[in-house]
């Protein structure tokens, strides 16, 4: 399977620090090509929110390296084993920062949107609100639910669709990672044939509808009219006053058998970070600060978590 990529993060108009990280990661694994992205939000309500989503995605990546060639066989992924897997790693982080935090007199946090796709499913974790949409070609659905106060209160009954719009508990987290307690809620399901993938922050999705991202990713031509798609959406947004940073990553796929001499192309031999086996390997994040690096590791069940800086 052959995927196309679009991804970019903006800082904005009205936002000194880009607090937003995101990683891509594609390769050829057992069981076919794998992608992974993510797409991390940091709290700008928090100090350092740009630290705690930067060491989210540095563990993701490490993750991808170290811990999936243990849980892909020739077949497909375990979902227990990679659940597992995610949660050691999300705890490890989790603790990594708080005690960042401690040492520092802070508090820091991060949203995480995390999607896993094979050849035949794919595989989310959440935390915060951060989205992930997939698209069929025939209409885009959310596979995510917004973990903010507002949203409980939309579930639980107490507001209307038409109250939620307004409702001052859009913004208010229940969970971050690098804050108080996070439990990520994990989903799976089966890839449609050809489609979508587009996971974003916040700041792209306030202005944007289900239907204009429907279009945007089923415009024909390839990786470019894609990607001006994406961007006129993020024009539009700041247009109609959005002020956050925000960031996009985009996945499409036209058949288990088309494009694999487009993805390649995607490839960049000359990265630090290239290796034979993966095919693109993408992250946009701030530094990691030294002192960072400079914690106790953490391990749990055979898993050690390295925060390493760039």
């Amino acid at each position: 399977m052959g995927i196309e990529l679009v991804h970019f993060s903006d800082c904005g108009a009205h936002r000194k620090t880009n607090q937003d990280a995101y990683l891509v990661r594609i390769a050829s694994a057992r069981c076919g090509n794998i992608a992974m992205a993510a797409v991390c939000d940091g709290m700008g309500g928090l100090k350092c929110g740009e630290t705690a989503s930067a060491a989210v995605v540095h563990a993701l990546q490490q993750w991808f390296d170290k811990e999936l060639p243990q849980i892909v066989t020739s077949a497909e992924i375990n979902s227990d084993m990679l659940f597992g897997s995610w949660g050691r790693y999300i705890a490890g982080v989790h603790t990594v920062l708080k005690a960042f935090g401690r040492k520092n007199g802070i508090t820091l946090g991060t949203t995480m949107s995390l999607l896993l796709m094979t050849e035949k499913r794919y595989y989310l974790a959440q935390v915060g609100d951060s989205r992930v949409y997939c698209d069929d070609t025939q209409m885009t659905v959310r596979l995510t639910r917004d973990q903010t106060l507002a949203d409980r209160e939309l579930l639980a009954g107490r507001i209307s669709e038409t109250e939620y719009k307004t409702h001052p508990g859009q913004h208010m987290l229940l969970q971050c990672i690098g804050s108080r307690d996070v439990v990520p809620v994990y989903t799976e399901g089966i890839l449609p044939p050809k489609g979508a993938f587009l996971i974003c922050s916040d700041g792209f999705y306030h202005f944007t509808d289900d239907d204009q991202i429907h279009m945007a990713l089923n415009i024909p031509g390839g990786r470019e009219p894609l990607k001006a798609e994406l961007l006129m959406l993020g024009d539009m947004a700041r247009s109609a006053g959005e002020k956050d940073n925000m960031s996009v990553a985009a996945l499409r796929w036209d058949g288990f058998d088309d494009m694999p001499e487009r993805t390649a192309l995607l490839l960049d031999p000359e990265e630090e970070d290239y290796a034979p086996e993966t095919l693109v390997s993408v992250m946009y994040a701030n530094a990691l600060p030294p002192e960072l690096t400079e914690l106790p590791r953490i391990s749990s069940d055979n898993t050690t978590i390295f925060l390493e800086g760039n």
